[in-house]
């Protein structure tokens, strides 16, 4: 690495400790190939001390190293933290660009990642991908190589976040309110746009989504963490690892962007990974219920699926002329031997000693209603996405999350006269105020 850019990490130091998670970093470097799985084992126990060690040590991996950072931080909404990193803008116009499809955006060719090169290897000898049913799949040949795309450039998203004046404890209508103090809240963003061996379809306009997420939620004052592309088995690594990265949350919304199907005869959906695998929706919830996460026991958690969820359309026949935009799935007739495979995560075990019931404190937003599509515009993402973002920067500064849920339909109804999206409460009891723009500061002076 050049001095000039160790003295970047340097000067930024105390901003990248505090900042960033250690997890997220090794993770999405070792990724990248600038850390090999031996050298990450020594980060596996999460303190200050390592963190610490872990930016040292990067500064000593070559020079690339530096513009792999900078790709990071980019991809998990750090952005002022790169312009700090890279105020000259030397790498800017490079960052993000597309890299094996495992991050939204990264530009790096001359690495090649050593667990990808080990798995595609295993895929090929196997000729399977894996799927949450291990129902038997097609054969898969090996995707062919693909120059790397120009790095998207997005527009600044349309709308402007209203904030809060004030605190909201008791909204006078006998409903209690969950405590939101200005401690931390984490927006987890699990987005699938390119899946291997062109096993189904890219999602343009999945992109935007998630960047507009990206710029939303951190105007809500949530942490986020993206995480672009995963396979089946780094989906489950990074849901298996989710109790470090959300430790003390007090909010935590998730959202899981990709093409998404409907299970027959259940209500359960499956949607779509990087590696061609299927997850399904429960699988991915219980990974959040009370026996997974005891710790966060009575914080609300809010789930976004901006998936299909089956193949009917909910709007008449239209002229041959008069395109729409794309489902983000397809017919459930693809999935016909998909059927509920009993095994529900870690939810089967018995409940935590301090709560009867598995599931509490969870919303779970869909795009669509059961056996539906749900739509999306190439070039200015999701219909659902869209309202979304739009309605909570306009009415979060003084409207509960249930009642911002009601307003996204009315006016997804309003504006493309089709598609319905719906909201289902698993012991979701209280009212979810956000408060942008106030912190705990506010709250005491």
């Amino acid at each position: 690495m050049e001095p000039r850019h160790k003295d970047a990490i340097q000067r930024n130091f105390t901003s990248l400790l505090a900042q960033t998670d250690l997890n997220v970093m090794v993770s999405a470097l070792y990724e990248k190939g600038v850390f090999t799985e031996q050298m990450i084992e020594q980060y596996k126990n999460v303190n200050k001390e390592s963190k610490r060690n872990f930016y040292f040590h990067l500064m000593r991996r070559g020079p690339n190293a530096f513009r792999h950072l900078l790709d990071t931080l980019w991809e998990i909404g750090l952005w002022s933290l790169v312009r700090e990193l890279d105020p000259d803008g030397e790498f800017h116009q490079y960052s993000s660009n597309s890299h094996n499809t495992k991050t939204e955006a990264n530009d790096e060719s001359s690495y090649i990642s050593i667990r990808e090169e080990r798995k595609q290897k295993e895929n090929n000898r196997r000729n399977l991908p894996i799927t949450d049913d291990t129902q038997p799949q097609a054969p898969v040949q090996p995707a062919p190589t693909i120059a790397p795309s120009p790095a998207p450039v997005f527009a600044d998203p349309p709308f402007e976040v209203k904030k809060s004046t004030k605190f909201i404890d008791d909204d006078g209508k006998g409903f209690q309110v969950y405590p939101m103090s200005g401690g931390l809240r984490v927006m987890l963003i699990f987005t699938y746009n390119e899946f291997k061996s062109n096993i189904e379809d890219k999602r343009p306009g999945a992109d935007i989504d998630c960047h507009n997420l990206k710029y939303l939620f951190k105007e809500l004052d949530f942490k986020v963490l993206a995480y672009p592309n995963l396979t089946y088995k780094e989906t489950l690594a990074r849901l298996e690892g989710m109790a470090c990265s959300l430790a003390g949350a007090e909010c935590v919304f998730v959202v899981v962007s990709s093409h998404g199907y409907a299970r027959p005869g259940s209500v359960d959906i499956d949607f779509r990974v990087s590696d061609g695998g299927l997850m399904s929706f429960q699988r991915f919830v219980d990974y959040f219920n009370n026996n997974a996460l005891p710790n966060l026991h009575k914080v609300p958690k809010v789930f976004i699926f901006q998936t299909c969820r089956g193949s009917k359309e909910d709007m008449p026949p239209l002229p041959k002329h008069i395109s729409l935009p794309e489902p983000d799935g397809t017919c459930a007739a693809d999935t016909p031997d998909a059927v509920p495979d009993g095994r529900p995560g870690r939810a089967a075990a018995a409940a935590p000693a301090h709560s009867s019931r598995v599931y509490s404190d969870i919303l779970i937003a869909h795009s669509t209603v059961p056996g539906y599509v749900s739509r999306r515009n190439p070039d200015k993402g999701s219909w659902y996405i869209q309202t979304l973002c739009d309605v909570f920067a306009e009415k979060a500064a003084d409207h509960h999350v249930e009642e911002l849920f009601t307003l996204v339909d009315i006016r997804m109804d309003q504006m493309h006269k089709y598609q319905t999206s719906s909201v289902d409460k698993w012991g979701f009891n209280k009212r979810l105020y956000l408060h942008p723009g106030l912190n705990h500061r506010d709250r005491t002076q």
